[in-house]
């Protein structure tokens, strides 16, 4: 379990890519993220030891509607967005009628007014990278065969903070482009400056 010296963000989504996209947005504008966990009970066994600076959750987790999470969080104080696919319409739980509801899509921009709206004490940790400073990758997914690489697909990455950032947000291009992981199609990913 990580703990953190600031402020962070704790993310409940039960979709890995969409979980992943989270996180990176958050992460590179200097947010803390707890999780992104795939269910209310992971989530609520992390906030029995620790209370983040805001939350945001998808309503439907893998183990059913997050309404137990968002009580427990709002009751800590916490302000919770609901990140989902489902509308906010009247059927919405009492619990959540009065939470801030975002429907995905959501640039990352938007949702980033959103956080430092709502949790001011993550907005004064929030450096803001100059593009001037991240780097560029090319990544190139590739079937390995009798020790030879034959190239599947290329994807660059601009303005990435690392290599391991770049690779993530490489797998994530991959896996929109394609509709599959990139496990299903490539044995190695082969990575390099540009």
């Amino acid at each position: 379990m990580a703990t953190f010296s600031k402020p962070c963000c704790l993310i409940a989504e039960d979709q890995a890519l969409i979980a992943l996209a989270l996180e990176a947005s958050l992460e590179d504008a200097g947010i803390g993220i707890a999780g992104p966990f795939g269910s209310c009970v992971e989530a609520l066994s992390w906030v029995e030891h620790a209370t983040p600076a805001l939350s945001i959750l998808d309503y439907k987790l893998q183990d059913g509607p997050c309404t137990d999470l968002a009580k427990t969080l709002l009751g800590r104080g916490v302000p919770v967005i609901i990140y989902s696919g489902f509308p906010h319409d009247p059927e919405t739980p009492p619990e959540l009628r009065d939470v801030t509801w975002l429907e995905k899509p959501v640039d990352p921009a938007s949702l980033l007014e959103v956080v430092e709206r709502f949790a001011p004490s993550l907005a004064g940790h929030t450096p803001r990278r100059r593009i001037d400073t991240l780097a560029s990758f090319r990544v190139t997914f590739a079937k390995e065969l009798l020790d030879l690489h034959f190239p599947i697909a290329s994807v660059e990455v601009r303005h990435a903070r690392d290599a391991d950032r770049a690779l993530r947000a490489a797998e994530l291009r991959f896996s929109r482009r394609y509709g599959v992981d990139w496990r299903t199609r490539a044995d190695v990913r082969e990575i390099e400056a540009v």
